[in-house]
């Protein structure tokens, strides 16, 4: 691996680490509420559900890392990102750094799953105007850039008769299809009409999380793109001795680092952001 590639890869395991390690405080919570004046148990009830969710982003990006590394090895004896072999620095790049994003992705989107169940128990539901969906305009953004890499992975596929691009497409495709879903749930699931304390909090929630779960329909949307750049690319088998080939190994460095803006988008999604602990 090049000294570039070390770099960033560990410029990369850094970051993805540091991501990890933060706890939620008592300024998130403020953060998401819109104020500090706001009571213990409500503020119990913010950290609690932030805890949460940075257990299972933590938990996914785990998982997918171990499980793909594993998985890879026993089929093939070498690192392969998703569907496509690549090379073997290009692999360990893609193992660490793509699948410790995705897997990020997947567990934050899995948190949020049990919206998709039908609420336990008698409820009443309010009748308060619902707030309008937060970050449309980066939604919009995540459905243009799926749809390029749906029809990039679907031209590539018919041309060259390699279905296997299009099976490795479906961890990306499934990601922006349950963020959507998710999206969806957290509109229409009925609010309970509690206190008023506790309505806040609810209203304060189903908007914060409909952000981040914007921002990680995002990140997927950026990563599938990525792979697809990488796949196809490597499918042509350019002369890298000739003028296409330098573009071309241009274009799959370009590819490679959109790992870097997905883990941005990952980050901006975070419920846990850190900050100064005073009220």
């Amino acid at each position: 691996m090049s000294i570039v590639g070390i770099v960033v890869l560990a410029a990369l395991l850094t970051l993805i680490g540091w991501l990890l390690s933060r706890r939620p405080q008592a300024s998130d919570a403020y953060r998401i509420a819109g104020t500090p004046a706001i009571s213990l148990a409500a503020e119990s009830f913010y950290l609690g559900y932030i805890s949460r969710h940075n257990f299972y982003r933590r938990g996914g990006g785990v998982v997918f890392v171990v499980a793909s590394a594993i998985l890879s090895w026993r089929s093939s004896q070498n690192v392969v990102l998703w569907g496509a072999t690549m090379g073997q620095n290009t692999g360990l790049f893609g193992v660490i750094a793509f699948t410790a994003v995705f897997g990020l992705i997947a567990g934050g989107l899995l948190a949020e799953t049990y919206r998709l169940r039908p609420p336990i128990g008698a409820r009443q539901a309010s009748l308060d105007a619902r707030d309008p969906r937060p970050a449309k305009r980066l939604a919009r953004w995540a459905w243009a850039i799926t749809g390029l890499a749906l029809v990039i992975a679907l031209v590539a596929a018919v041309t060259t008769r390699r279905p296997a691009l299009i099976v490795g497409l479906v961890p990306g495709l499934l990601a922006v299809g349950l963020a959507e879903l998710v999206q969806t749930r957290l509109d229409g699931r009925r609010r309970p009409v509690l206190t008023e304390e506790a309505m806040a909090a609810d209203r304060a929630i189903r908007r914060a999380m409909s952000e981040s779960i914007t921002w990680l329909e995002l990140a997927a949307a950026i990563l599938t793109l990525g792979w697809v750049g990488l796949t196809v690319s490597a499918q042509l088998n350019l002369n890298y001795d000739a003028w296409p080939g330098y573009l071309m190994g241009v274009a799959m460095l370009v590819c490679a680092l959109a790992v870097v803006p997905a883990f941005i988008c990952v980050n901006r999604g975070a419920l846990a952001r850190g900050g100064s602990r005073a009220r």
